[in-house]
């Protein structure tokens, strides 16, 4: 399934290693103190919190592209999941019949422009 990233890249999610959940940090200061407290097995700093949170697609030759961002993690889990099912469906009623973004694939299929 080809899908639009968030910076208009196509990229083939059948040909994609892994989708993960990414935490991203307003600076780098934060998230080394977020890392040092996971390595200690400590909970978060409360000054350290996620700006936002990603879905990002890894490809096997290394590349990354960023498939979706919010800044609540329940969107971003609602749209995680919903990739998720969508991928394992193979159903051809579920997958979309045009390239679109997993923002657009959320909110009923809606495609911005010609594919």
């Amino acid at each position: 399934m080809w899908i639009r990233t968030l910076d208009d890249k196509l990229v083939n999610l059948a040909v994609c290693e892994a989708v993960d959940i990414m935490e991203t940090f307003a600076d780098e200061a934060a998230a080394e103190r977020v890392r040092q407290a996971q390595d200690r097995g400590e909970p978060m700093p409360e000054d350290a919190q996620p700006d936002t949170f990603e879905i990002v697609a890894f490809m096997s030759s290394g590349w990354s592209s960023l498939l979706y961002a919010a800044e609540d993690f329940e969107s971003v889990e609602r749209a995680y999941g919903y990739l998720a099912r969508m991928l394992a469906s193979p159903r051809s009623d579920v997958m979309p019949s045009q390239i679109v973004t997993l923002a657009d694939l959320m909110d009923g299929g809606t495609v911005r422009g010609p594919n």
